[in-house]
């Protein structure tokens, strides 16, 4: 499952405890969750996206294809 930064948007490793880009504190847990299309994120922006969304609610970015 891809990680994102919350803050920057920026792309994590499994593991990171800190973004690499910005420092910001990356949310404890994802390591093991499941890949479920409610762990959707905006690569522009980092953002939280729902399961049915095309595009970004924060940003306007078009999201990528869910599946």
């Amino acid at each position: 499952m891809a990680r994102y930064c919350l803050d920057c948007g920026e792309p994590a490793e499994v593991g990171d405890r800190f973004c690499y880009y910005c420092g910001e504190a990356l949310p404890e847990g994802d390591e093991h969750a499941d890949s479920t299309e409610q762990d959707r994120y905006c690569l522009d922006c980092g953002e939280p996206a729902e399961r049915d969304d095309r595009f970004c609610y924060y940003c306007g970015e078009a999201l990528p294809e869910s599946g």
